[in-house]
């Protein structure tokens, strides 16, 4: 029962799937001996038969749930069940736009510009692919990301923010473009928008506590 509880609290609040697995190992190893009790019995060939077939259909449901076996654009129903399978997808192509942006930057004002997201994984995203774009280090508020640190204080700006319209301690912010993988998919990067705002009104390390979020 009481991981039926916990799949409901993860519904609910929003919790990832695999936060429940520890448990799950639990219920598996409590259930091993009185399956082989059961194959035992009775009609041992029609029972192993039956285990067999279960064990296939799920392996086969977490395969295609799970790993990344399906073409990226048929992944939509997927995501229902999964969202994780398909963040990645589109990663190239996003930071792409964002180097787009960051390109309109004046060269002089880009040794103290900043990339901010709104999310970690968009920042891993441009930490990825954003070397051989040219794009520099990306600072995140989000959850973990943020013990990552805040910019430093003499990066006063332009900002280039990533998932957000606007921000607080910046102001003159104009969307300068919006991001699509071109597979219909719909991740979390997928319309994300890239602002450009003016320069800082207070120091990131004033900032940053309140940048900071989880959701």
């Amino acid at each position: 029962m009481a991981y039926y509880v916990v799949c409901v609290e993860l519904l609910v609040l929003g919790g990832k799937p695999y936060y429940s697995i520890p448990l799950l190992v639990l219920l598996m190893a409590a259930g091993a001996e009185p399956t082989v009790r059961w194959l035992a019995c009775g009609r041992r060939a029609a029972r192993r038969a039956l285990a067999c077939a279960l064990v296939v259909l799920g392996a086969a449901m977490s395969l295609v749930v799970a790993l990344p076996v399906l073409p990226p654009g048929g992944l939509n129903p997927v995501l229902a069940m999964n969202k994780e399978e398909g963040e990645q997808v589109g990663w190239p192509e996003f930071t792409a736009t964002v180097a787009g942006v960051w390109q309109q930057t004046p060269e002089p004002q880009r040794a103290t510009a900043v990339i901010l997201t709104r999310n970690y994984g968009q920042a891993g995203a441009i930490e990825r692919y954003g070397p051989d774009l040219g794009l520099p280090q990306p600072y995140s508020g989000h959850m973990s990301f943020a013990d990552w640190g805040p910019p430093p204080d003499s990066h006063t700006g332009p900002v280039v923010l990533v998932g957000a319209t606007t921000m607080a301690g910046v102001h003159d912010c104009r969307v300068a473009a919006e991001h699509d993988n071109g597979l219909g998919l719909d991740n979390d990067e997928q319309g994300t928008v890239v602002t450009v705002c003016g320069v800082l009104t207070r120091p990131w390390s004033e900032l940053w506590p309140q940048l900071r979020h989880f959701y």
